[in-house]
C-alpha cells in the first residue's frame, strides 16, 4: 500500500498515475465481462492478425494526434487518449476473440485471460506513450521512446503487481495439493484470507519494491536530510530513510511517502525539489507529505475502495433479481439476443464500468481533493505560516509548466489552493471549518455505507428473486422455440427454473421436448425422473417412470448427482436395500457437498432399519 501525493500534475510529469489507476480499474471490468468464447469464431492466424493490424491503426491515430498537440493545432489530451486506449482491447476481445487465445490456457492458471489481457491494454497505453514522447518539445525531455514507455510502465507497476499477485496466488491455492489449504481458501472465509494477503504485501513488501522499481537512492548526511528529519520528528512521523527519487530525471518537481508501517515506510524527493526548492519550501512540502501519515488518509481511501466493493457484492443481487422480475427486462434480453453476444456482453459490462468510474471520479476524487486541503493545512502547525509552501507551489508550476488555474479531479488547482492558504493565514478559522466539513462528509458516507450494507435484509429480495427464476426460465424456453435452437441444454435449464418455482407443467413440458431432441441427454433424464419423485403436486408423483428414467440417466453418466437421484427412485418404488447401496456408491463418488449425501444415506438407512423393526414384530 503505498501513498503518494504529488505537485506537478501535467500528463507528461511523473506524478502519481491516479487517472491511469481509473482505466486500468475500467480495462479489468472490461476483460473479465468478454463473452468466453468471444463470439467472432475466427482462426489463430486471424486474431493474431486483426490484433496487429488493430495496434497499427492505433497508434497511427495516436502519433496524428500527437503531432498536432505539439503544433497546437486542435487535438485530444494526452489523458483523453490514454483513455481512448479502452476502445481498441474492446475491438480485440469482444470481436476479434484475442481472448479465447488466452483461454486456451487456462487449465494452467485460470486468471490467464485477465492478466494477458492487462498486458494488451498496457501495451496499446505505451503506443500511445509512444507518440507523446514525441510531443514534448520544448520540455526539455530528451528520452527515446522505448526509454520513456519503460519508465512510464515503471511508475505504473505497483498498482498492477498487487493484481497480478492476488490473482495468482488465488489460482495456486485453489489448486494447492494439501486439502486443508485448498478448502481454507476456497470456502466461505476465501476472500477473507486473500485479502488478508494481498494486505500483507501492500504493508510490508510492497514498498520496498517499489524503492527498487524506481531505483530510488538514500539521501546523503546533509542540512537538508536534518532539516527533514527534524520536520518528521515535531509531526511525529517514523520513517525508513529518506530517498532520492529519480522520477524520469527530468524536471518532476514531486514529493511522497510510500508505506504505511513505519518500519516500511519511505519518504521520496525528486532531484528538482532538492536542486530549486529551499531548505524551508522543502520543510514545507514534508509537511503536507507527513499530515498524509498522520490523518491516515491512506486508510481512508482503503476504506473507500472496500466500501465500494462491499456495497456492489451485498446490493448485486438484490438489483439483478429486482430488475429480472419485471417482464420488461425480459423483453429487452429478448431484443439483445438478437445481437451478437459480444454486443450483450459489452451492453452489460459497461454501465458496471460507468459506475466504477462516476464513483472513484466523483465521490473519492472530492475526499482526495479535501484531504489534499487538510494536507496543505499542516504548514501552519508545522511553520506558523503558509507562504513556503506558496512559494513552493509556484516554483512547481513553472518548472513543470503546469497551468496554475487548471484544477484535476484530485487536486485543487495551484491557484485554489494558494487562495485557500492566504485566505486561511488571515482567518484561522477557516482550517477549523474544514476540518468540521471533512468530518461532516465522511460521516454522511459512512452512514449512506451502512445504510446500503443493511438495505438488502429489508429487500423483498426472495419475492423478486422467485419472479426473475419465472422469468428466466420463459426467457429460455421461449427463445428456445423462437430460435428452434438445437440445443436441448436450453430447455434443461429452463426446466430447472420452472421446477424451482413449482411450475410442474412447464418443466414436465421442457423435460420431454429436450428429450425429443436428445433421447439420451442425461440431465433431461435425471431431472424428469427427480420432478417424478419430488413434485408436491401429487397429480406428477410417477414413481415408477422416475425409476425408467434414473436407470437410463445413470447407465449413461454414473455421477453422484445422478446416482442420488436413482437412489431416491429406488426408496420411493419401495426398494430401500437397492436404495441404500447406490447412495453409498453416489457418497463415494461425491468430490463436493458430502454433508448431502451423508444425510441421504442416513435418512435411507433410517427406513431401513424401521422395515427390520417392524418385520421382528410379526
Amino acid at each position: 500500500m503505498f501513498q503518494a501525493e504529488s505537485f506537478g500534475i501535467q500528463w507528461y510529469n511523473w506524478d502519481m498515475p491516479y487517472g491511469q489507476v481509473l482505466e486500468l480499474m475500467v480495462a479489468l471490468i472490461l476483460i473479465e465481462s468478454a463473452p468466453e468464447p468471444a463470439s467472432f469464431s475466427a482462426g489463430f492466424g486471424f486474431t493474431l492478425l486483426a490484433f496487429f493490424f488493430t495496434a497499427i491503426i492505433w497508434l497511427a491515430f495516436c502519433c496524428w494526434n500527437s503531432r498536432r498537440y505539439a503544433n497546437g493545432k486542435r487535438a485530444l489530451r494526452p489523458e483523453v487518449l490514454e483513455w481512448l486506449a479502452l476502445i481498441p482491447l474492446i475491438i480485440n476481445f469482444y470481436f476479434f476473440g484475442l481472448n479465447a487465445l488466452f483461454l486456451s490456457f487456462s487449465d494452467l492458471l485460470p486468471s490467464i485471460s485477465q492478466i494477458m489481457g492487462l498486458a494488451v491494454f498496457l501495451f496499446y497505453l505505451s503506443l500511445s506513450w509512444a507518440c507523446q514522447q514525441r510531443s514534448l518539445g520544448d520540455s526539455g525531455v530528451k528520452f527515446s521512446p522505448g526509454i520513456w514507455i519503460f519508465r512510464r510502465l515503471n511508475l505504473i507497476l505497483p498498482i498492477v503487481l498487487p493484481y497480478v499477485f492476488l490473482t495468482v496466488i488465488a489460482d495456486l491455492l485453489s489448486r494447492f495439493p494439501i486439502a486443508w489449504i485448498r478448502s481454507l481458501f476456497s470456502g466461505p472465509y476465501g476472500s477473507f484470507w486473500l485479502l488478508s494477503l494481498l494486505l500483507l504485501f501492500f504493508f510490508f513488501f510492497l514498498p520496498g519494491l517499489v524503492r527498487r522499481l524506481w531505483r530510488c537512492r538514500p539521501l546523503h548526511d546533509s542540512y537538508l536530510r536534518d532539516v527533514i528529519e527534524k520536520g518528521l520528528e515535531r509531526q511525529g512521523i517514523k520513517f525508513s530513510d529518506i530517498l532520492i527519487w529519480p522520477a524520469g530525471e527530468a524536471m518532476a518537481c514531486t514529493a511522497a511517502v510510500i508505506g504505511i508501517v513505519p518500519g516500511f515506510r519511505y519518504v521520496l524527493l525528486t532531484p528538482c525539489l532538492i536542486q530549486y526548492l529551499t531548505p524551508s519550501e522543502i520543510e514545507a512540502v514534508i509537511a503536507h507529505e507527513a499530515e498524509h501519515v498522520r490523518r491516515k488518509h491512506i486508510l481512508w481511501y482503503l476504506f473507500f475502495l472496500v466500501a465500494y466493493s462491499l456495497v456492489l457484492f451485498r446490493l448485486s443481487d438484490p438489483l439483478l433479481s429486482l430488475l429480472m422480475s419485471r417482464p420488461y427486462t425480459v423483453q429487452l434480453l429478448m431484443k439483445l439476443d438478437s445481437y451478437p453476444a459480444s454486443v450483450t456482453a459489452l451492453a452489460a459490462a459497461i454501465p458496471i464500468g460507468l459506475i466504477t468510474l462516476l464513483y472513484f471520479r466523483f465521490v473519492l476524487g472530492f475526499f482526495m481533493r479535501n484531504f489534499e486541503r487538510q494536507a496543505d493545512m499542516a504548514v501552519f502547525r508545522v511553520q506558523g505560516q503558509p507562504f513556503d509552501l506558496i512559494s513552493a507551489l509556484k516554483k512547481v508550476a513553472l518548472l513543470s509548466g503546469i497551468d496554475p488555474a487548471r484544477p484535476n479531479w484530485h487536486h485543487f488547482s495551484i491557484e485554489e489552493r494558494i487562495e485557500f492558504l492566504e485566505a486561511a493565514f488571515k482567518d484561522k478559522n477557516i482550517l477549523l471549518q474544514h476540518d468540521k466539513r471533512l468530518f461532516v462528509t465522511r460521516g454522511i458516507f459512512l452512514s449512506i455505507f451502512l445504510m446500503l450494507v443493511f438495505l438488502p435484509n429489508v429487500l423483498p429480495t426472495k419475492s423478486w428473486q422467485k419472479e426473475a427464476k419465472i422469468n428466466a426460465a420463459l426467457f429460455l424456453y421461449e427463445q428456445f422455440i423462437k430460435h428452434k435452437k438445437k440445443d436441448p441444454m436450453w430447455l434443461v435449464q429452463a426446466g430447472g427454473l420452472f421446477f424451482e418455482n413449482k411450475m410442474y407443467h412447464q418443466a414436465e413440458e421442457a423435460y420431454k421436448a429436450a428429450l425429443k431432441i436428445d433421447p439420451e441427454n442425461v440431465d433431461a433424464l435425471n431431472n424428469l425422473a427427480w420432478l417424478y419423485i419430488k413434485a408436491e403436486d401429487k397429480k406428477f408423483y410417477h414413481p415408477r417412470q422416475a425409476l425408467l428414467l434414473a436407470m437410463a440417466a445413470a447407465r449413461e453418466r454414473p455421477a453422484s448427482y445422478i446416482l442420488d437421484t436413482l437412489a431416491e427412485s429406488f426408496w420411493a418404488n419401495g426398494y430401500v436395500k437397492r436404495a441404500v447401496e447406490t447412495e453409498r456408491l453416489a457418497l463415494q463418488k461425491a468430490q463436493a457437498n458430502k454433508k448431502y449425501y451423508k444425510k441421504q444415506l442416513n435418512k435411507f438407512l433410517k427406513t431401513m432399519k424401521k422395515g427390520s423393526a417392524a418385520n421382528n414384530l410379526y
